[in-house]
């Protein structure tokens, strides 16, 4: 989206714009949770996964009183201290209206 024109002209404002805080007026973050290899048509694994949505509509519950804390001092081959922290969440939407995805962004 940074390389695509918001107008099909000469004009050099793209889409997303740097800084990237915002597309079309919105706050926009990036995350590397969402697949990047995806099929469309001829376009074989290059689309990326990109999710739309009114954040405040995304409820969470955690359960239990506090995150589970492991130290594994043998789990590492490099002589280094493993920590591991479990905690347990659940989410859920309050409005599945208020979340669209896109499957099929172009990310080449």
């Amino acid at each position: 989206m940074a390389a695509v024109a918001k107008v099909s002209s000469s004009d050099s404002v793209m889409i997303l714009n740097d800084p990237w805080t915002s597309l079309y007026g919105y706050p926009i973050r990036f995350t590397t949770d969402c697949p990047s290899d995806l099929t469309k048509g001829s376009a074989s694994g290059v689309c990326s996964a990109m999710i739309f949505g009114d954040w405040s509509q995304l409820l969470m519950g955690s359960w239990g009183n506090s995150p589970d804390v492991l130290v594994d001092p043998y789990g590492n081959n490099d002589g280094g201290v493993k920590i591991i922290v479990f905690s347990e969440v659940d989410a859920a939407v309050r409005h599945a209206q208020s979340f669209a995805a896109c499957l099929d962004v172009l990310t080449t």
